[in-house]
């Protein structure tokens, strides 16, 4: 069987209703890593289209916060309310609570979701050990057995009870 850097691979499924292994011939380019296929030039307006499609939430959740800050501020604050201390109390106490809010909501959208430690890359010749299995069982064991060798702290597992792990990137997906 070919490694993932090579320009012919395999995709390995497991089949949970048969538990069987299948694999599909595919074609990686020479710039990919690690078996993650990249992406031709013409399919880079598609990625800009998934990024602004990303971006949809964001652009909700902050028309919402706006909506909120006029109807509560201008509205309820400014227009409604007739005392003066009632007023600056008010407005005090609701700037404190969305200054914290948006500060957490863009801490977390700007925040990178970080990289797979190398401890977690599975070999070539491990891989090849667990794509080749005849059964699930022996996958599901091997797989155990590499973690436990590890000392990887995995507690997310499959229906099934096995490891996850990603057939492109070669990686145990850690928890």
């Amino acid at each position: 069987m070919k490694r993932p850097n090579q320009t012919e691979n395999s995709c390995c499924l497991l089949l949970p209703q048969t538990i069987s292994v299948v694999h599909i011939p595919f074609k990686i380019s020479s710039t990919s890593t690690m078996g993650c296929v990249t992406l031709s030039p013409c399919c880079k307006l598609c990625r800009l289209c998934a990024s602004l499609c990303k971006m949809v939430p964001v652009i909700v959740i902050t028309g919402i916060v706006g909506w909120s800050y006029y109807a509560y501020v201008v509205q309820l604050c400014i227009l409604t309310v007739e005392s003066d201390i009632e007023k600056v109390v008010l407005l005090i106490g609701y700037h404190i609570a969305i200054s914290l809010f948006l500060l957490c909501y863009w801490r977390t959208i700007w925040t990178r979701p970080g990289d797979i430690p190398k401890k977690f890359q599975l070999t070539a010749d491990e891989l090849d050990i667990i794509e080749g299995c005849e059964n699930f069982e022996t996958q599901k064991r091997l797989l155990d057995q590499i973690v436990i060798d590890r000392d990887l702290p995995v507690a997310m597992r499959t229906f099934q009870g096995a490891v996850r792990y990603c057939e492109k990137c070669a990686h145990i997906k850690p928890d």
